[in-house]
């Protein structure tokens, strides 16, 4: 997801060798992460059963929905090769029903809820980002299928409205809950960030769904769209000081360690597909002065990414060299 988004974020300011690098690098990414899904879900299914049932880990598998649709995204707009995007949007498809309505079957079903302070956290907006990556990438399929754009672009309406409605909701519950409820520093995790993620996609789809209902003959909604996606984004903007300053309190204050975690890609997906929000409704609305905000976050975003990417191969590094290790071997070069 956080690769994906930031790679189309760089190609939209014609950075095309970098964001072909980025490209290929997702595609590298993305097939391991599916062979490893695999092999969890092969090897130890009842430790992936029980983490799917639970409030706290369920809605992380979402990202493999969101991701699937992103990576779409990258061959619609950066190699314009609609046949694997359009494959792609039909797994995410399929992806999207058999692990949506199953975790809120299974959570809505259980006999034991945890408490909301407990249960709800920025995770569950990735029911939000994977909703809207559909509509995304659908949106931009939609004339290179061989139903008719009116058909996909009325389903990915319908998909964006959903989105605005899931966000609504989700977002109600996690701002109770960290305004009504003691919350530990340690609590406060990267995947609040997604609160920005998650209602930045939902700019980046009304954005993509505006300029694709212009071209085809479609019932005019696009007027409320626009409303929506212009919402969408002042929502995402609102949120980013505040985050920032929670991060501070966090690390600055409360001394809590600065060390990577997978959550912490959570991060750079939320800077990365603000960027590309912002810069794709400044073409939607035809708001060119917004694109100066784009203009310094596509730094931003890129820097993070590559701190987060560092931190990852040295966690992977310490993984499989433990310190005690390359200590044994210092000491026999020595």
């Amino acid at each position: 997801m956080s690769t994906g988004i930031v790679s189309v974020a760089i190609w939209l300011f014609k950075f095309t060798a970098i964001s072909n690098i980025f490209f290929y690098l997702n595609n590298v990414e993305y097939a391991v992460l599916v062979i490893l899904f695999v092999l969890r879900i092969t090897l130890f299914f009842s430790h992936f059963e029980n983490d799917f049932a639970t409030h706290k880990k369920g809605p992380g598998f979402f990202t493999l929905i969101a991701g699937t649709n992103i990576l779409g995204i990258q061959y619609m707009l950066l190699k314009q090769m609609a046949q694997p995007a359009i494959f792609l949007w039909i797994v995410g498809i399929v992806l999207w029903f058999a692990f949506i309505y199953d975790f809120l079957f299974t959570v809505i079903t259980k006999k034991q809820d945890p408490p909301l302070a407990e249960g709800i956290n920025g995770i569950w907006l990735l029911l939000v980002v994977a909703t809207q990556s559909i509509s995304v990438l659908g949106s931009l399929v939609s004339s290179r299928l061989h139903i008719s754009s009116y058909i996909t672009l009325f389903i990915c309406s319908s998909l964006f409205l959903l989105g605005v409605m899931l966000y609504i909701i989700l977002i109600t519950m996690i701002f109770y809950r960290l305004t009504f409820f003691p919350i530990d520093p340690k609590d406060f995790s990267p995947p609040f960030w997604i609160m920005t993620g998650a209602i930045s996609i939902t700019t980046l789809a009304g954005a993509t769904l505006v300029q694709h209902i212009n071209a085809t003959p479609f019932f005019d909604i696009t007027p409320l769209i626009k409303g929506l996606s212009l919402f969408a984004w002042s929502t995402a903007t609102f949120f980013i000081p505040l985050l920032i300053m929670l991060e501070v309190w966090r690390h600055l204050i409360k001394k809590i360690q600065v060390k990577y975690q997978p959550a912490y890609w959570s991060m750079v997906f939320s800077l990365g597909m603000y960027t590309a929000c912002t810069y794709k409704l400044s073409e939607a609305l035809q708001i060119d002065f917004l694109k100066a905000i784009p203009k310094g976050f596509i730094f931003i975003a890129a820097a993070a990414w590559l701190i987060t990417f560092i931190g990852m191969l040295f966690n992977i590094g310490r993984t499989f060299f433990p310190k005690s290790k390359i200590v044994n071997i210092d000491s026999t070069i020595h």
